[in-house]
């Protein structure tokens, strides 16, 4: 199942009323302001956040921008529709900007791809657990905030590149030790003020089948 919500005013009668939010599989949510979507966000896991500009440019991106700061699923996907320009600073990794009212076939395939990924779906368990990362000639410890199939979420001290590569091994986890693999970062969550931390979503990067049922397994995913 697929959980989407949709901030829309004119909700699914308006432009946004996509044909494939209505299909089975998909448990939609509807609200026409921002910030009762954002109260929704607070309280269930979601994997796809469809919204619409609303108020201003600038309190739609500050909606943008704190919902790392409230899921636990680090794999949402944004797709934010402006009716005026979109703001420059706001990084593909966190957000597709399209034009409101959306181009039907962009729309769409936006709407596809996000509920199309597996790692969306993801069973997702707190646990703190230590990692070894290395890049380059540079190897450094960092610890996991939760753990999925898929990927992680990983606090560490140092910033790390969005969309790089990272040689990973996990530490500490019941029998045999996994073999080094790869994550690529998929984006830096906002981190609140003062904070020294910083937090990244990490994704496998062809990690082994068997070695992905192997962590499944010793943590129970």
């Amino acid at each position: 199942m697929s959980i989407v919500i949709l901030c829309s005013a004119q909700g699914v009668d308006g432009p946004l009323g996509h044909p494939i939010l209505k299909r089975e599989g998909v448990e939609l949510s509807v609200f026409n302001e921002l910030p009762r979507a954002f109260l929704e966000l607070k309280s269930k896991r979601v994997d796809l956040l469809i919204l619409e500009e609303g108020g201003s440019v600038e309190e739609t991106l500050a909606l943008v921008r704190r919902v790392g700061d409230v899921t636990a699923n680090v794999d949402i996907k944004i797709i934010c529709l402006w009716k005026h320009a979109p703001p420059a600073d706001l990084p593909e990794s966190l957000a597709l900007s399209l034009p409101f009212p959306p181009p039907a076939d962009e729309f769409e395939k936006a709407i596809t791809e996000a509920l199309a990924v597996e790692a969306r779906k993801a069973r997702r368990v707190l646990l703190r657990m230590s990692l070894s990362m290395r890049a380059a000639d540079q190897s450094f410890l960092c610890a996991t905030v939760d753990v999925s199939r898929t990927g992680f979420l990983v606090e560490c001290n140092r910033t790390l590149q969005v969309n790089a590569n990272y040689d990973v091994r996990f530490m500490g986890l019941p029998g045999r030790p996994l073999p080094q693999f790869q994550a690529r970062v998929v984006r830096e969550k906002p981190r609140k003020a003062k904070l020294t931390l910083r937090y990244y979503a990490c994704a496998f990067n062809g990690m082994p089948p068997e070695d992905v049922e192997r962590l499944a397994e010793a943590l129970d995913l």
